[in-house]
This record gives C-alpha cells, structure tokens and sequence, in this order.
C-alpha cells in the first residue's frame, strides 16, 4: 500500500469516512478594494464548516446539507458533461453573456463541480460514490466566508479520499477556481485564509502574515443581503474602476495595521471608522445599517460590515463592532443577531475519527 493511501484506508484495507473542516473569517479591512489590487486584513476566525465523507456503493454523490438542499443527489456518471456546462457558462460570464448568478442554478452545484474536478484529475475520490456530509455553524452569504470554507472542506476532504497528499498552497488555488464559479472575479482572499488560518494583509493572491492580536470580535448579524456577493462585487467594480478611491482604502489599511501592532485601540476605532465612510461613499452599506453604526459610534464605539455588503435592501449581512463591551441594548433594538468570535490560527485540517486535528500537510 502506498504512503498516501494511509489517509483513506484502515488497518482493515477498507476505506473510511474522511473528516476535514476549514474556518471562516472576516475582513478587517480592505474589502472591495482587495479585488482592485489593494490589500486587505483578513483573519481566520473560530468557526468552521465540517465535511465527512463517507464512500458509498451506489455511483452517485450525496449531498447533506441543509442551508444548500437536504439529500442532493447527482450520478457520477453525470459530473463530467456537468463540469464541462459549468465552465462553458462562466466562460459566458467572462464574456459579459450572463450574469454570475445564471452560472450555476443552485449553490449544491458548487459541490459536484468540487468533485468533478477532483474526478478527473486525479481519479474518482470514491469511485463507486459517495456522501458527503456538511455541518457548519458559519452564516451564509453574510460576509465570513462560509461558500468559501465549505469548498475548502470538501476538497480537501476528496483530495485526501483519493489519497493526495495536496499542499496547502494547491488546495487554495483549487479552491480559488472552484469560488469563481459562484463570486465571478473573486480576490482569492477567502478561500486563502480559510486554508491558511491565522491573520494575513492580503493582496492579489499573496499573504504577509501580520502579528496575531489577542480579542474578542464582537459581530452584529444584520441579516443576509439581498444582493449576492458576485453581483455587489461586480456593480462595484463597474462604478468605482480605476479610482483613486482605492488608494484611500489601502491607507485605512495600513493605518489599522500599524494601530493593531501597538495595541493603539483609538487609532483602530479611527481607521475603522473612515474604512466606514470609504463603504458607504461606494455604496455597499444599507441605510438601515448606517443608522445602526451611527448609534455606535455616538456611544464612541466604531464599526463597519466585514464582507461585500449589499446593493440593494436593508440587510448588510455581518458587521464588526470595535467596542469595549457588547452592544447587546442596541441590537436588541434593531433587531440583530449579536455574537463573539476569536482569531483562528489554524486553517483547513484533517480531523482523525475523535474530531482531533491531524494538521493539513
């Protein structure tokens, strides 16, 4: 038996589920203009999408997952033709012939082109299928990288069943590929840091590891946007192209991270509230959830969302609060989801079948 078999077989020579998880995170500060070669302070953050995959005898993929579509279900059979649909509409996209929404019908579908791309460049994760089990306490669609983290656990979950051994850098740029299909031009930040960990200044697919500051994240759940981060990312980018715009927006980056360095709390709550005015000026925060931060800030807090945000309604998806206690009066008021986060240094792991970490190398 090969080396790298040892990762899907036991003793017994049979295969075995395979368990893997991969964080979310938040951007501190940079989005948007991350995607317009600028950087951004990503942090990984402790809460995680979790994948087991169990090999079945049926030649179909199963799906379970219950913010996606409970019990999905494709033939393997059926996942090149798929993967091969899937590109030709992307590559429509790319040519301005259908919008990033119509690349894809469902977001499940993001899952058998993960294991279609696994398929046939390396050979089936379970040739006779399997299924994949998808737990994860990360929002969807809110700003902390929950599409990204659940690629990222599956991949690496089929990687590992088809005994590849991938370096962390291949799982990212597979997963990178495999995030186009749902956000169009995506920066790449999430899915690095969800195989990373840690908290990095990001910048055109490339990551220096900052100083990792001991804090709590207070997070304000202001609702799931109405407007997708593909299309938000993309009418952005169609208004703000080349503009100076995003050289204020690398200041405020560079500033929050000279501030965090030297535990400057009032030059974080500074640097975070201008990242703010640089959101709004771009029109990705909604009024509702203007009026929130600016409650905030007058009780001498700061804030800011911590994703693409929202063209449209008035719901901002997730929103960082820089504040020495909870705001729990506040959002109780206006009727949000209030929680708390640490920085995760870790990124994607293999879990062993207790649910320890074995590490992702």
């Amino acid at each position: 038996m090969r080396n790298d078999d040892a990762c899907r077989h036991g003793n017994d020579g049979k295969r075995h589920d395979m368990k893997t998880r991969a964080p979310g995170k938040l951007i501190l500060s940079g989005e948007h203009a991350v995607v317009h070669g600028r950087p951004a302070l990503v942090t990984a953050v402790n809460r995680y999408a979790e994948t087991t995959l169990t090999p079945r005898e049926d030649g179909i993929v199963h799906v379970d997952f219950p913010p996606f579509r409970r019990d999905a279900c494709i033939p393997m059979a059926e996942l090149p033709a798929f993967r091969q649909k899937a590109d030709r509409n992307y590559a429509e996209f790319l040519e301005g012939e259908r919008p990033i929404r119509r690349v894809l019908d469902h977001p499940v579908e993001l899952l058998y082109y993960t294991v279609a791309r696994v398929m046939e460049e390396r050979g089936s994760p379970c040739a006779s299928g399997c299924r994949i089990a998808l737990r994860s306490d990360l929002p969807m669609g809110c700003g902390m990288g929950a599409s990204a983290a659940v690629i990222v656990s599956v991949l690496g979950a089929c990687l590992r069943q088809a005994g590849v051994n991938a370096a962390a850098d291949d799982v990212f740029h597979r997963a990178w590929d495999i995030e186009k299909l749902q956000h169009g031009r995506p920066s790449g930040v999430d899915p690095y840091i969800s195989v990373h960990g840690g908290l990095v200044r990001f910048r055109e697919g490339r990551a220096d590891p900052v100083e990792t500051v001991p804090m709590k994240l207070y997070l304000v759940h202001t609702g799931a946007p109405e407007s997708t981060t593909g299309e938000c990312v993309m009418d952005v980018a169609r208004r703000w192209n080349d503009h100076s715009v995003w050289d204020e927006f690398e200041r405020v980056v560079l500033e929050l991270e000279e501030a965090m360095k030297n535990a400057d709390t009032g030059r974080m709550r500074r640097a975070v509230r201008e990242n703010h005015r640089l959101l709004c000026r771009i029109g990705v925060v909604p009024h509702r959830v203007q009026s929130f931060i600016r409650e905030l800030e007058g009780e001498g807090a700061a804030a800011k969302i911590c994703g693409a945000g929202s063209i449209s309604g008035e719901a901002g998806g997730m929103v960082w609060a820089l504040c020495d206690e909870a705001p729990e009066a506040l959002c109780r008021r206006f009727e949000y989801d209030l929680m708390s986060v640490e920085p995760e240094p870790r990124g994607w792991q293999v879990l062993d079948e207790g649910g320890s970490s074995k590490g992702n190398e």
